[in-house]
C-alpha cells in the first residue's frame, strides 16, 4: 500500500510532449527530498508494527528480548515469582489457630513474635510479579537497554527483577 516508485510515477505524471531527458533529471531531483522522507516513514512505520505486534504478555516479550539481544542463542526467560498464600492450622483441642508464614516474618511492633517461620523464600519473594533471567555477557554489555524495553512492553503496575544466569 505504502510502496511508491517515485521515478515512475514522476515520468508517468509528466505529458509526453514535455518528456525532455533535462526536465525529467530536474523533476527526479526535486522528488529527492520525498524520496527519502517516504523512506524514513517506512521504517518506522515498520517499527511501530513490530510494536504493535508485541505486548506484555510472557511469550511476546521474551520474544521481543531475545530478538533484539540475543537473537542467536535465545537464552532470555522470563518467570513468575514464587507466590504462596499464607497457611493457618487449626487445633481441633483448644480451637486455636496456629499461623504459619511462608514468608519471613514482621514482629509486631513492640511485641515478640507471634509466628511460626517454617523454610525459608527467596530473597526475591513478592519483591516483583515476574523474573527476567539474562545471560551474564548479555546483561552487562546491555542492562539499561533491557529496563528500557522491559519497561516499554511490561504491563502498567507490574514489577520485576533482572537476574543474570
Amino acid at each position: 500500500m505504502y510502496l511508491v516508485d517515485w521515478k515512475r510515477l514522476v515520468k508517468l505524471l509528466l505529458p509526453t510532449f514535455l518528456r525532455k531527458p533535462v526536465l525529467e533529471a530536474f523533476l527526479q531531483a526535486c522528488i529527492t527530498p520525498i524520496e527519502t522522507i517516504h523512506a524514513e516513514f517506512l521504517e518506522v512505520k515498520k517499527e511501530w508494527d513490530y510494536r504493535l505486534n508485541h505486548d506484555g504478555k510472557v511469550w511476546s516479550l521474551e520474544e521481543v528480548l531475545n530478538d533484539k539481544f540475543d537473537k542467536v542463542k535465545r537464552r532470555i526467560t522470563i518467570v513468575d515469582t514464587i507466590f504462596q498464600d499464607d497457611v493457618y492450622v487449626g487445633n481441633r483441642d483448644n480451637r486455636e489457630q496456629v499461623y504459619i508464614a511462608l514468608a519471613p516474618p514482621v514482629p509486631p511492633e513492640g511485641g515478640e513474635e507471634e509466628t511460626m517461620h517454617i523454610g525459608s523464600a527467596p530473597q526475591y519473594y513478592q519483591q516483583a510479579d515476574f523474573i527476567v533471567n539474562v545471560p551474564t555477557l548479555v546483561l552487562l554489555m546491555n542492562e539499561v537497554s533491557i529496563r528500557n524495553t522491559v519497561d516499554m512492553y511490561k504491563i502498567a503496575g507490574k514489577t520485576y527483577i533482572i537476574i543474570e544466569i
